[in-house]
């Protein structure tokens, strides 16, 4: 259900993008299609119960769904396809982290109490399938952490498309672009290749 929703978010708010890449009526094919896929995408999904795990796999399998869609389908290149599933993801994503969002996200990692309390509550996370995260040598960075398992890119990679991973590893970045007094780098992603996702975030200025 929460698939099939987060799935038609994409196609409604990215249904202008995919007209003009795919032409109307291949574009009018392409839901019935990614429904198609859903379903098999979602049993093939570990079961996880941790929030944070279960609100990534919400987003990552119905853009699997759809982007297996447009090559499996439609036939389009890798690149073609890659760069249409990311400009339909970004245009649902920019719609839910409205103003308001952006500003408590902001203020959340700004605010040094509940930012360790998050950042705790993450290294506690033992969950079979899920993430590990690890606490980092920060160097001259105000905070950040390392990712040493990420059940996504291992998701993808079973089911042949590790390279819709890097699309989902950028959607940190557009959040991070709406960080008041910091800004995040890594130097590398488990989904790009690295051996962690390095995350890093020093304070602007």
């Amino acid at each position: 259900m929460k698939g099939t929703k987060q799935l038609d978010q994409f196609l409604d708010r990215g249904r202008a993008t995919a007209e003009r890449t795919l032409g109307a009526e291949e574009a009018a094919r392409l839901p019935s299609l990614a429904r198609a896929r859903l379903g098999p995408r979602e049993g093939a999904a570990p079961r996880v119960r941790d929030r944070v795990n279960q609100g990534l796999f919400a987003t990552v399998i119905p853009l699997l769904a759809l982007y297996q869609a447009l090559r499996g389908d439609l036939e389009l290149a890798e690149g073609v396809a890659l760069h249409l599933t990311e400009a339909m993801l970004r245009a649902s994503f920019m719609v839910n982290f409205s103003p308001l969002k952006r500003a408590a996200f902001s203020l959340g990692l700004d605010f040094v109490p509940l930012r360790n309390l998050l950042l705790r509550r993450s290294m506690r996370l033992d969950e079979p399938g899920g993430f590990q995260f690890e606490a980092a040598d920060l160097g001259s960075a105000e905070f950040g952490f390392d990712v040493r398992r990420c059940p996504i890119t291992e998701y993808a990679r079973a089911q042949g498309a590790p390279e819709i991973v890097p699309v989902i590893c950028r959607l940190d970045d557009a959040m991070a672009a709406h960080l008041k007094h910091l800004r995040l780098e890594r130097s590398g992603t488990l989904g790009g290749g690295a051996e962690r996702c390095d995350f890093r975030y020093y304070r602007k200025g």
